[in-house]
């Protein structure tokens, strides 16, 4: 009787063990505004971030990751009246940002953008991102309207460049707008 319990509590002592080491949740989620024309959209520009507080190393990456997805997607880069401005914004220190609880973009589109009473009652709750959280933001810039953020956050800061990468890339892959 005394081996099992001795059995059990190693068991559970190497359970809480491997548990500590596991890492903390991931923030990843995605916002948008149901006043976009997002069929419309053809092309984009990157904002000028002077005196944005980012790193021009971590803003650098995202640009980049941001231009070949949306290149990919069949969007234009231009410089000269473009439909989306693009922006990032990273938090050093942990920040509170407002999400809005809605139906997935996907599900919105094919509804022809009708709203019914789900997408009418969005519902406003905060999200605590971590630091070293990035933040992008699509705006529409005939109107100056954000009209789709997406934020990744992770416990501890991005160590490696892929990192990065990869969370701008999961979160790209919320904005399913294809432009072909």
């Amino acid at each position: 009787m005394k081996i099992h319990r001795m059995t059990f509590l190693l068991i559970c002592s190497i359970f809480m063990i491997l548990m500590s080491c596991s890492p903390k949740p991931y923030v990843l989620d995605t916002d948008y505004d149901r006043h976009g024309h997002f069929k419309e959209y053809k092309s984009f520009t990157f904002l000028n971030m002077v005196n944005s507080g980012n790193g021009a190393y971590e803003e650098e990456i995202v640009r980049n990751t941001i231009f070949k997805r949306l290149t990919a997607m069949g969007y234009k880069y231009t410089e000269e009246n473009p439909d989306l401005l693009v922006s990032c914004k990273f938090f050093y220190q942990p920040a509170r940002v407002i999400k809005f609880d809605q139906c997935h973009i996907n599900q919105w589109l094919k509804e022809d953008q009708v709203e019914n009473s789900m997408t009418k009652n969005s519902y406003k709750r905060n999200v605590n991102l971590p630091a070293d959280a990035c933040q992008v933001f699509l705006i529409e810039a005939r109107s100056n309207r954000m009209i789709w953020k997406g934020y990744a956050g992770q416990s501890e800061p991005w160590t490696h460049e892929q990192q990065l990468v990869a969370s701008i890339g999961r979160m790209m892959d919320e904005y399913p707008v294809v432009v072909y």
